[in-house]
């Protein structure tokens, strides 16, 4: 009777994060991979009858999946999430302020048209992320076929705020919040600028908080991840996508006083040590200010060993004449060694493919020669899922080496200097542009755009569709270029080109990548809105017509636009005043920690009843998780508190205007 009684008061949420589905559907060898995987957390699902599944972004490997994928994708959820046993959550919110980006801002399961078993919820990914006319994606075709409640997209890039999903099962009530993938530095940014609001219920201390999060965990550099700190003190659980090491314990953070999830990703997309560990989905049940995690291995994932060889610490010699055929022989019976193993290791299931994935990294260093990997790979064809990617050489760079890169940097330097890059780490658009302009005529270089700047732009043409980013681009260093001039008083036709290469040059030497990638995204935005209204006037099929609306130097005011200078403006002298980063609030790096710190907790406490602010407590740091692994006591049912304080669940209303308290009002009506 117990048993039952806590059932009717527990939520049980399946949680599984980058599935990539179509990942490598162009190998015929693995083609199958990511849907077999995902297939087996659905089957899960149902096995433990969860009462909805919760998926944490990339849910497709490409922004553009193939008609293939998107129809093998919802096979499988009408297969494994329709029918006819009833859901016994109860949605609290107002689905038309939940999915107001959606053409039905209805949830599937009060949908009269649609008989839903288990439910579906999931933000975007930095893969299948909106983009394009209309700004959709892959997710929102789900969405409009009623397969999946798309939560967590966000229409501005200026100000974000978060509005969670309020749900209740028994006594248990849940509040879930999401935000889809933004670029690291432009998210960064927001939260350090106190742009990203998360509103709070007026019952919000009653809840158990979840916020889902798809951007990079660590730090891969001083804004291109988003520190745990970041996030609000009221949160209970984190769950974090995008990083697809899985790690099975639920880890406390002992500052935000919050446990963070991270599942991992379900298909191995890269050959590095992070895809090693086992694959694995959550169950995550929560009763009242009570949770429970349960990693389930996944049995059906292809196998992935990865070993590092460094041959100048082994027994060979590198003054070896035959030493690339000793070295060969070598790593063949390390690809043996560890096939055998795969073998052993097999999970038994059908399912799971036979053949491993087997990355070896060798380090040539010091002397040792390589050999030929494709003939390497033709004795693993049939024994091997990658034979053609087994073997990875690297060499670390010598002093010398060093100190030839730097007095060549500034020249083409040796043509094997411009192969290896090639070879080693694949051929970027912005290298290739880069080496063209640094070979073609001085008389053909670029004049207002720079080489990052213009890759960037291709890189949103190609893969994004935003048709109109080159064009916009353009117009805008044409515009920033034009208020130079200005600024500086060149009234005579003989100094335009003279002045136009300095600021070209004063302008290249400021750039930084982060710089660049924020301004392509600002000029992304602005197309976008462009878009919208419906404005396509700009849009010329001559790029020369860019130039016929200049007005002479001597028609204009000394001083240019009023606006420019204000805050947020990004026009060209003056930008880089108090104003170019939003104002006193947007100084980014160059405030104090405490005051970073104030301004993200009140932009969490935006909305917050009994909230408490603890600014200056606390440095910055750095973001990385900790290592405080959750220990559970063998006596009690494996459920963990939350260190949060509680009150008597009240019951809410479905009104969103009693449903979510003020910045003002601490004694909101129920």
């Amino acid at each position: 009777m117990a048993e039952a009684e806590d059932s009717e008061n527990t939520f049980k949420i399946l949680v599984t994060t980058d599935n990539h589905l179509g990942y490598m559907e162009k190998d015929p060898t693995r083609v199958n991979d990511s849907f077999i995987s995902f297939e087996e957390s659905l089957q899960i699902a149902v096995e433990r009858d969860v009462d909805f599944i919760l998926l944490g972004g990339d849910l497709f490997h490409e922004n553009k999946p193939s008609r293939q994928t998107v129809y093998r994708c919802m096979e499988l959820l009408r297969r494994y999430t329709l029918g006819n046993k009833p859901c016994q959550v109860e949605f609290q919110s107002d689905q038309k302020v939940n999915f107001s980006h959606c053409s039905f801002p209805v949830v599937n399961f009060e949908d009269p048209n649609i008989n839903v078993s288990y439910p579906v919820f999931s933000i975007h990914g930095n893969h299948d992320d909106p983009a394009g006319s209309g700004d959709l994606c892959a997710m929102d075709v789900l969405s409009v076929g009623g397969m999946v409640n798309f939560f967590g997209k966000h229409s501005s890039l200026e100000d974000i705020t978060v509005i969670p999903i309020l749900l209740k099962k028994g006594s248990s009530t849940l509040a879930l919040y999401g935000l889809g993938a933004i670029r690291d530095e432009r998210l960064n940014q927001l939260f350090v600028r106190g742009r990203v609001k998360c509103l709070k219920p007026a019952d919000s201390e009653d809840r158990f908080n979840i916020f889902v999060i798809h951007q990079n965990r660590a730090a891969h550099g001083p804004t291109n991840y988003i520190p745990e700190h970041f996030l609000g003190k009221f949160l209970d659980i984190v769950i974090w996508g995008h990083e697809h090491e899985c790690r099975t314990s639920p880890e406390f953070n002992n500052a935000q006083e919050f446990y963070v999830i991270q599942p991992g990703s379900t298909v191995a997309t890269s050959l590095s040590p992070g895809e090693v560990s086992q694959k694995h989905c959550y169950l995550l049940e929560i009763r009242g200010n009570q949770f429970k995690t349960t990693p389930i291995p996944l049995k059906t994932v292809r196998q992935f060993y990865f070993k590092e060889i460094v041959l100048k610490d082994t027994d060979m010699r590198a003054t070896d004449p035959n030493i690339d055929v000793v070295v060969s022989e070598y790593c063949e019976r390390k690809v043996e060694a560890i096939i055998e193993k795969a073998n052993l290791k097999h999970s038994g299931d059908e399912r799971q493919p036979k053949e491993p994935l087997i990355r070896l990294r060798v380090d040539y260093s010091e002397g040792f020669n390589t050999f030929s990997v494709n003939r390497f790979a033709q004795k693993f064809i049939t024994k091997v899922a990658n034979p053609r990617d087994i073997i990875h050489f690297i060499r670390k760079r010598s002093v010398v080496d060093k100190d030839h890169d730097e007095k060549s940097k500034d020249g083409l330097g040796d043509l094997d200097r411009l192969a290896k890059p090639a070879v080693q780490s694949g051929i970027s658009v912005e290298s290739v542009l880069q080496r063209f302009f640094n070979e073609t005529d001085p008389n053909n270089q670029l004049l207002l755009l720079t080489g990052r700047g213009l890759s960037n732009a291709l890189d949103q043409y190609v893969n994004k569709e935003e048709a109109d980013v080159v064009y916009e681009m353009m117009k805008h260093q044409r515009d920033k270029t034009r208020d130079y001039l200005k600024d500086n008083e060149v009234t005579r036709e003989g100094n335009i080109r003279e002045q136009i290469d300095r600021y070209r040059d004063e302008r290249t030497s400021r750039a930084t990548v982060e710089t660049e990638a924020r301004e392509t995204e600002e000029i992304v935005n602005r197309a976008r809105q462009r878009r919208a209204r419906g404005d396509n006037t700009g849009i010329s099929d001559d790029v020369d017509d860019l130039m016929e609306d200049d007005v002479s130097v001597d028609e204009v005011p000394r001083r240019g636009r009023g606006s420019r200078g204000g805050p947020g403006s990004r026009g060209g002298r003056g930008s880089r005043g108090r104003g170019s980063r939003g104002g006193k609030r947007g100084g980014g790096a160059g405030g104090d920690d405490s005051t970073v710190q104030r301004t993200i907790e009140e932009s969490f406490n935006d909305v917050s009843r009994g909230s408490t602010t603890t600014s200056g407590r606390r440095g910055r740091g750095r973001g990385r998780a900790s290592n405080n692994v959750t220990e559970i006591d063998p006596d009690s049912d494996g459920f963990i508190s939350s260190s949060k304080p509680r009150k008597t669940p009240v019951r809410t209303s479905r009104n969103l205007r009693n449903m979510y308290a003020s910045s003002s009002d601490d004694n909101t009506e129920q």
